[in-house]
């Protein structure tokens, strides 16, 4: 299988995996042949990415570092916002992360449900965990209650109207404003469970703190911020960049790394900014790339020594062969 962005998709591509909503509805399954109309029901339903199963992609092994039962179970604890099962879950998580992990996130969270909030806070879910194993600073209490943060760090988002969290338009001054007391209300709605321990209370109130002190919602600077709430911010700011929305684009999983790295110090934690950028792999196997001589190609498989010069199977030759072969850049 491989990953499709939903502009890529043609009618005939053929579903790798289902594909359902956040409330566990399937919206296609597994096998399904894509028609123009099945695309555009997937465009308005803001799927970004689908798994496909094709012959440019056979014998590909992507591996799924968390469970998808573990992955199911999450989305519908965040949706009820059940504290005690995303608890439950987080320790799942991180379970199935240490014995994926070989210090190399070499996988994508597929964006395939139709609710971005939920969908957005797996991803930093599994992104910080991630870190947090590579880091080696934490034991498996610490690992879970970063995890338990980061599958939370966006729940005060859910006292803010939908027409406001999803506006496909620039946001005024008073929304935005409005927007920005999310970290505030998630810390209000956790601060009395005497179940969760106060790092992830700490964590969810401050993911928006930067180390320069201009984040939000305290004006903190990095000598005051949680290790864990620095973990999230940097894992947060990199999948919102990579992710499709309905008012812009994604940017590419390099450029967003970029981004990262340029602002450690203002905005990032630099130890936490390190461990990231060395963990993520900038084209995880399996993701579709389009070559600076106009082939497209499939990332077969990645050398963490060299995660900028993947194996790709180029798109009609079927050959596998080193990026540096190719004599060509990944646009």
């Amino acid at each position: 299988m491989r990953y499709k962005t939903i502009d890529e998709l043609n009618p005939g591509d053929i579903i790798g995996e289902d594909i359902t909503t956040a409330a566990g509805l399937v919206l296609l399954v597994s096998g399904f042949s894509l028609t123009l109309k099945s695309i555009e029901g997937l465009r308005a339903k803001g799927i970004f990415e689908v798994m496909i199963d094709d012959e440019n992609s056979k014998g590909i092994a992507i591996e799924r570092p968390v469970s998808k039962k573990t992955e199911r179970e999450v989305y519908d604890a965040l949706r009820k916002i059940d504290i005690e099962k995303v608890q439950k879950q987080a320790s799942k998580m991180v379970d199935d992360l240490i014995n994926y992990s070989d210090g190399k996130a070499d996988f994508t969270v597929v964006k395939t449900l139709d609710d971005y909030t939920y969908q957005h806070s797996y991803s930093v879910g599994c992104l910080s965990t991630i870190v947090g194993i590579s880091s080696g600073k934490f034991n498996m209490v610490e690992l879970k209650n970063l995890a338990t943060s980061g599958l939370l760090h966006d729940i005060g988002k859910s006292c803010i109207p939908p027409e406001i969290l999803n506006a496909p338009r620039k946001l005024t001054d008073d929304e935005y404003k409005l927007i920005k007391e999310h970290s505030q209300f998630g810390y209000n709605m956790l601060r009395e469970n005497y179940d969760l321990s106060s790092t992830v209370k700490a964590a969810v109130l401050q993911h928006h703190e930067n180390e320069d002190a201009s984040g939000y919602p305290q004006g903190i600077d990095g000598r005051r911020i949680h290790p864990f709430a620095k973990i999230i911010h940097i894992a947060d700011v990199f999948d919102a960049l990579t992710s499709k929305r309905s008012y812009r684009e994604p940017m590419s999983r390099p450029d967003a790394l970029k981004y990262i790295k340029e602002n450690t110090h203002s905005l990032f934690s630099k130890r936490y900014a390190k461990i990231f950028i060395g963990c993520i792999m900038p084209y995880p196997t399996g993701s579709t790339v389009r070559l600076s001589d106009g082939r497209e190609a499939v990332v077969a498989k990645n050398d963490a020594q060299a995660p900028y010069n993947p194996y790709i199977r180029i798109i009609g030759s079927g050959e596998v062969i080193p990026l540096s072969d190719t004599k060509c850049s990944i646009l």
